[in-house]
């Protein structure tokens, strides 16, 4: 996953491309990568992280957030 999102925001950069939102999912990734993943400078630059096991109100959540406007 972060090698994908790394590509995919290399891509969107090259490209000239506005970013997507790009949610990362783990039940197994430490705090650090999550901070990493989370950090504008790092170089994961997911916009936000779930964590496994996902429930109905996360979804939600993030679907208001991102994709309700």
């Amino acid at each position: 996953g972060k090698e994908a999102i790394e590509k995919i925001r290399q891509y969107e950069a090259e490209n000239n491309i506005t970013p997507c939102v790009i949610v990362m999912v783990s039940g197994h990734c430490s705090q650090a990568i999550i901070d990493e993943c989370l950090n504008e400078k790092g170089s994961i630059k997911a916009n936000t992280f779930l964590k496994k096991p996902l429930t109905f109100d996360a979804l939600q959540h993030l679907v208001n957030q991102y994709f309700q406007q």
